[in-house]
């Protein structure tokens, strides 16, 4: 994965002077800055903390205990770990008591002082697996390295009874966790308040933090959500390595009570919001204020790796969830690398594509790298890239009308819509699960679908055409006639593309029609934002983007795309990433699907005949590739890369491109010459050079991530 996120000026100096003293990891914050853990700064704006719990520092600076408790397997027995001066956990504690032998978490501190301990469960109902103590583990994230509490399906940590001050009945409440994506279940509840006792009481009984697998095809990314037992919101899926979750509910039992959903790197700063709306239960709110890790309400199995994690007594404001984000992306990404993008590895493009930060240089936050449409209003907006590096998608997906919640299910491609609870549903709006009833025959909502024609009843209501996505498992948006909690988000169309070459070849589609989608997080497999091209599987009409240059000047030339095949069903013939060309027998392209051999081809022809480079086999969907073809005009080789591999190599292509002329049809996915096939996938990064990368070169973008 690309290392998209630098530092901000101020953590990297006080990196920087914890370095220069030789601190440990959290010690930023000595000298005379004084240490404020996550729940200091919830606490600051408002709303406290009443269980809190961390591997790997103080949660409240006045906590004068310990983090947690290791088991040692050599006698059995236990040692407290306590932190530093600097409030991080003292590793050196831990490392001298475990020396040549295993340790195992089996007690974990709450921090608040409120006593709400969690010790390792114990087997309470005859189907629940055996739990046993979770094992002590470390992950080392943007430069730094960190306990972090992994567990395993029967392990689990819980405190059902005799809690103190945690939210009951329908009061406001707050769950969040920082987390790292290693792990993750069928069902959700990685982190909650949960039953008081190991029992499934029905929706509304629980509420906390779901990292779940539950709706997306085996191999697919875990989806972020909120668990209110019986069933999850389920909305995102795009994994940070290391990212913090946020889950809050409003005062109220009523089964519409407001509830969020926040999610963000966590060595990075900034929160977006995934879901705003009503919960949609089954049941009133009725929380019973029991404490679970790793496990759900009835015990079932919920694995999850956790740094920190906490319950407030109330409904945090957005402006705390910010500053509290702040907090934890200070202490988990204060010895992040600096950013680096492919301009910095591969300098002199003719033109370069990406959401992202093309290098170093060019993450300002004020790089204008893709402008977007509404493709309801026909509104547009530029869209820059962050001075992380990362693309804007908390601007960008505030574009347009909100979110449309509704509750409807679908069967074989027609999805029946039986209330509008808000919004309205659009011609391509993406489809995404709300409250998934995991118990029996629910829905079962998948991401990636597209709705292609509107229903024809009243108030929103009716039969729709929709378009599943065969990567993400084609399933239909319910399994039965089960009308569940489902989401319609606004798609935005791409209009421009910015150049980041410095060339201002920037690449274009005024066709509202003809505009592939610009899409994030759960709905692209490699970055957290990704160019679409869903061919004309949507209500979209050949997607597609102009070329902003011809190659009428060059000799020589590399093409680079990043790309994630998404056929739905069979692939299409051919599949080209570029295309230059007046007729068909004047042209250049380059395709991983050649029609009569399923490789990958790069290709020239100015009448005299095809000269072309094939290589390597047919793409697999949902698979992230990185495809080069180059040419150097001088040794008359082309040659092929995939994944940065050499798979195909060409001694004699004599042709160069300004052989072609100035071509009229310059296009990026789109056949105009052919007609034989349109491309069906995601792209990243879309690049020229003028000239042939080196093998190295190659080898390097390749390494660099999408």
């Amino acid at each position: 994965m690309r290392r998209i996120f630098a530092l901000a000026a101020l953590l990297a100096c006080l990196a920087t002077m914890a370095r220069a003293q030789m601190m440990p990891i959290g010690a930023f914050v000595q000298g005379s800055i004084a240490y404020a853990g996550p729940c200091d700064v919830f606490a600051s704006n408002g709303t406290s903390c009443v269980a809190a719990y961390s591997m790997t520092r103080k949660m409240l600076a006045a906590w004068g205990g310990a983090a947690f408790q290791v088991t040692r397997a050599s006698d059995s027995t236990t040692q407290d770990i306590g932190f530093l001066a600097s409030g991080a956990v003292n590793r050196s504690t831990e490392a001298t008591f475990c020396a040549a032998t295993t340790c195992t978490v089996t007690l974990l501190y709450d921090q608040t002082g409120n006593g709400n301990n969690l010790p390792t469960g114990a087997a309470a109902i005859p189907a629940s697996p055996t739990i046993a103590a979770a094992p002590y583990a470390e992950i080392t994230t943007a430069g730094s390295t960190f306990p972090v509490l992994k567990t395993a399906s029967g392990q689990a940590y819980r405190r059902r009874t005799s809690t103190t001050a945690i939210p009951t009945g329908g009061s406001a409440v707050t769950v969040y966790e920082v987390a790292n994506n290693s792990v993750s279940a069928a069902l959700g509840g990685a982190f909650s308040e949960n039953e008081s006792t190991v029992h499934d009481d029905g929706a509304g009984t629980m509420f906390g933090i779901s990292y779940s697998t539950l709706q997306v095809p085996t191999g697919s990314p875990a989806q972020y959500g909120l668990e209110h037992e019986n069933g999850d919101i389920l909305i995102d899926s795009y994994q940070p390595p290391n990212f913090t979750l946020i889950v809050k509910k409003a005062a109220g039992t009523a089964t519409t009570t407001a509830v969020e959903l926040e999610m963000g790197d966590a060595t990075t700063g900034g929160l977006r919001t995934l879901y705003a709306g009503p919960g949609e239960l089954a049941a009133a709110w009725n929380l019973e204020g029991g404490l679970s890790a790793g496990e759900g309400g009835d015990a079932s199995a919920t694995p999850f790796a956790g740094f920190e994690f906490a319950v407030l007594a109330g409904e945090t404001s957005d402006a705390a969830d910010a500053a509290a984000q702040a907090n934890i992306a200070a202490f988990y990404g204060v010895n992040r690398p600096a950013y680096q993008g492919p301009l910095d590895i591969a300098s002199g493009a003719t033109a370069f594509y990406s959401p992202q930060c093309g290098s170093a240089a060019l993450a300002t936050g004020t790089t204008k790298t893709i402008q977007y449409e509404n493709l309801v209003t026909a509104g547009t907006q530029d869209g820059d890239c962050l001075a992380n590096g990362a693309f804007d998608a908390v601007t960008a997906q505030t574009f347009g009308p909100v979110d449309a919640v509704f509750l409807g299910y679908s069967v074989s491609g027609t999805m029946t819509v039986t209330s509008v609870v808000s919004g309205t549903i659009h011609v391509n709006d993406q489809l995404f699960g709300g409250g998934a009833t995991y118990l029996g025959s629910g829905n079962q909502a998948m991401p990636f679908s597209f709705v292609t024609a509107l229903g024809t009843g009243t108030g929103g209501t009716g039969t729709y055409t929709i378009i599943n996505n065969n990567h993400l498992g084609a399933q239909d948006i319910a399994r039965s006639a089960t009308p569940g909690l489902l989401i319609a988000r606004q798609s935005l169309g791409i209009a421009k593309a910015y150049d980041q070459s410095g060339s201002a070849n920037n690449a274009t589609q005024a066709t509202e029609a003809n505009q592939p989608f610009l899409l994030f997080n759960s709905l692209c497999v490699a970055e957290p934002a990704c160019i679409m091209f869903p061919g004309t599987s949507t209500a979209q009409t050949t997607p597609y983007l102009n070329w902003g240059t011809s190659l009428s000047a060059l000799s020589s030339l590399s093409l680079i795309n990043w790309f994630v095949p998404l056929h739905y069903g069979a692939a299409p013939a051919y599949e080209l990433f570029d295309e230059f060309a007046t007729t068909s027998t004047n042209d250049l392209y380059f395709t991983p699907h050649n029609d009569s051999t399923t490789s990958a081809k790069f290709a020239l022809n100015n009448g005299t005949g095809e000269q072309a480079v094939t290589g390597g086999s047919e793409p697999t969907t949902g698979t992230t590739y990185h495809y080069a073809a180059t040419l150097d005009h001088a040794s008359t080789t082309a040659k092929l890369y995939i994944d940065g591999a050499n798979v195909g190599t060409s001694t004699t292509v004599t042709l160069r491109p300004l052989d072609l002329g100035s071509t009229t049809d310059n296009f990026i996915a789109h056949d105009a010459v052919f007609s034989v096939g349109q491309l069906i996938g995601q792209m990243t990064s879309i690049g020229i050079w003028p000239t042939a990368l080196s093998a190295g070169t190659i080898s390097s973008l390749n390494a660099l991530g999408p």
